[in-house]
């Protein structure tokens, strides 16, 4: 999921002709993974939810994965 995450945000950045005008984007991840302690899908989305605030924070324009127990 990191590397993928990786290979997404350097396609963002090449940049792209709109109306005759270069654009240029950037994105943030968040990576979630499923663990025992909560295998359902509404903790997955909390915890994805968390990894790319938490991305943002950092700095925008990166990956976040969460490091769940």
């Amino acid at each position: 999921a990191a590397r993928l995450a990786r290979v997404l945000l350097e396609a963002c950045r090449e940049p792209f002709l709109v109306d005759c005008l270069s654009v240029r984007l950037t994105a943030s991840v968040g990576i979630a993974r499923p663990s025992a302690a909560q295998p359902d899908a509404a903790g997955l989305i909390a915890h994805a939810a968390y990894a790319l605030h938490r991305a943002k924070i950092a700095g925008r324009d990166r990956c976040y994965p969460t490091r769940q127990k």
